[in-house]
């Protein structure tokens, strides 16, 4: 289940493939049920934006997409026109999380920045 849930779902169980690019060509091409998955795919992305956004009661600067669906303008412009009424979109493509946590943990290590901790209330 859990291979299921992390590697063989979403894109790629509805698809056959887990490459933006792919699905893109096939909707060019005229594929309705990729368009659909798309969409649906970005329907959550932006669902998840926005129920995020009510958490800091609707402050927020910036949405950010990163990884490497970002890649994709299909998918960032369906999902920046769903949520622009909440803040603009600025689109960082490819998937920087390991770098990002490795120099979060390089900061604290070398004393550069203490550890936060976070409570839920």
């Amino acid at each position: 289940m859990m291979t299921l849930y992390k590697r063989a779902g979403g894109l790629l169980s509805y698809t056959g493939t887990n490459d933006a690019r792919a699905v893109e060509d096939e909707i060019k091409k005229g594929n309705r049920e990729f368009e659909l998955v798309f969409q649906a795919l970005a329907y959550q992305v932006s669902k998840a934006i926005g129920s995020l956004a009510t958490v800091v009661d609707g402050k927020v600067n910036r949405i950010v997409l990163t990884g490497g669906l970002a890649h994709s303008s299909y998918l960032a412009d369906f999902i920046e026109n769903s949520t622009e009424f909440i803040a603009p979109l600025i689109v960082v493509a490819g998937e920087h999380e390991m770098v990002a946590l490795s120099n979060g943990i390089y900061r604290v290590l070398t004393g550069q920045e203490k550890i936060n901790q976070f409570q839920l209330v």
